[in-house]
């Protein structure tokens, strides 16, 4: 990674237009947090797909409409990635 790299936390990420997003973020040499709430092998596949290319990318499992979960996700990617 480069000395400007970040983590960014994409929501939505193992489909459509979150996981291109997520691949966008990663080609630019950013550390990925792919976030999904159902979709847990899409996810992975995303995460297989973005080190493939040289990225970094982990999936983490969260309702984004539930406060602990994304606290919890959130303490995960800080202590993480």
């Amino acid at each position: 990674m480069n000395s400007t790299s970040r983590v960014v936390l994409v929501t939505g990420a193992s489909r459509g237009i979150g996981r291109t997003i997520a691949k966008e973020f990663a080609l630019l040499g950013n550390k990925v947090a792919i976030n999904y709430c159902e979709s847990a092998d899409k996810a992975e596949d995303l995460c297989r797909e973005i080190r493939a290319i040289g990225g970094e990318a982990k999936a983490y499992k969260a309702n984004g409409a539930n406060a602990s979960e994304v606290e919890v996700m959130v303490d995960s990617i800080e202590s993480e990635l």
